[in-house]
């Protein structure tokens, strides 16, 4: 499977694996060169984050792709987990879905132990 294929089919095969108790409605992917609405300070932040945090730049358009898995949301804050797509297609172009898998599931076991039973 080519890396555009994987990052469109991983939000469904996430939703797929019942055990997780994921919604599509709570898969994000996010794209290289995605720039937040201008009235979208929340987004701008979040991409001004990323790329702090995983390019040490500062830049309003997003440098790379990105899972993002809304894991918690109550009216007043929700709580996500964000994963580096190619790091996981990297995972899945040498094992297969179970190293994905098991990378996203055991992160939100950490963050959130109702997740993945």
């Amino acid at each position: 499977m080519s890396y555009e294929e994987f990052k469109n089919t991983i939000a469904q095969v996430l939703v797929n694996q019942k055990e997780m108790n994921l919604k599509a409605e709570n898969i994000k992917v996010h794209s290289k060169g995605e720039i937040a609405a201008a009235d979208d300070e929340k987004g701008r932040l979040w991409i001004q984050e990323v790329n702090e945090i995983y390019f040490h730049t500062e830049s309003d358009t997003l440098l790379g792709d990105f899972l993002e898995v809304t894991v918690e949301h109550t009216e007043d804050m929700s709580t996500a987990v964000r994963y580096d797509l190619t790091s996981l297609y990297d995972a899945y172009s040498n094992d297969g879905w179970d190293p994905v898998l098991q990378r996203i599931c055991t992160k939100q076991i950490f963050l959130f132990p109702i997740l993945c039973e």
